[in-house]
């Protein structure tokens, strides 16, 4: 209802080594405050016809970019396989992230066929952090000049079964994962994109 819950902030608080988790979340709240504003101001402003169509055309308009630009790339596919050498527990098991990207005219496929099962340890990541490390890598080697929205998803398929190290099943412990799973995941996604370009 608009105010910050003490205890629960409290008990958040009390889960982590450093209490200026406090700080990082009382700054997000900020930030959905302030972009609901503005999103509202837009509405009150244009209306609801006119801000959705807005946001339609931005989504189609990333789409259509990224789809021209894909269909400029030769097809093909590429491999990369990368490690994730420690899960916390085991200091002889390590854990593989295979990416197979395959470019067909105006879509890319990431396949992570493969890739190790989930880990014992707290480096995996959930499917968010699978299609978020495919986008950061898609976003910055391909769409420098144009919007980061879902007109860009709208180009990618991303192959994975669940309970691996990054497309973990619960409830298999996650709370490493951007420096981990995932970080990994943009690298080997990353790689195979250097590659075809």
């Amino acid at each position: 209802r608009g105010v910050v819950r003490e205890d629960v902030l409290r008990w958040i608080r009390n889960q982590v080594r450093d209490p200026l988790v406090a700080l990082d979340i009382k700054g997000q709240i900020a930030s959905l405050n302030s972009g609901r504003a503005r999103v509202l101001e837009l509405f009150e402003r244009w209306g609801e016809d006119t801000v959705k169509a807005a946001m339609v055309q931005c989504i189609d308009y990333a789409r259509e970019k990224l789809e021209a630009r894909l269909a400029e790339l030769p097809d093909g596919r590429w491999r990369e396989v990368q490690y994730i050498d420690h899960d916390g527990h085991d200091p002889e098991k390590i854990f593989k992230i295979i990416c197979t990207l395959t470019k067909r005219g105006r879509r890319l496929t990431f396949d992570f066929t493969g890739t190790s099962p989930n880990a014992r340890g707290l480096i995996n990541c959930t499917y968010a952090g699978l299609q978020a490390a495919c986008l950061t890598a898609t976003y910055l080697n391909l769409c420098w000049d144009i919007p980061w929205n879902r007109g860009v998803r709208d180009c990618i398929e991303i192959v994975s079964e669940t309970g691996t190290v990054n497309n973990a099943a619960y409830p298999a412990p996650c709370a490493m994962a951007t420096i981990s799973a995932v970080i990994v995941t943009i690298d080997s996604a990353w790689r195979c994109l250097s590659h075809m370009l």
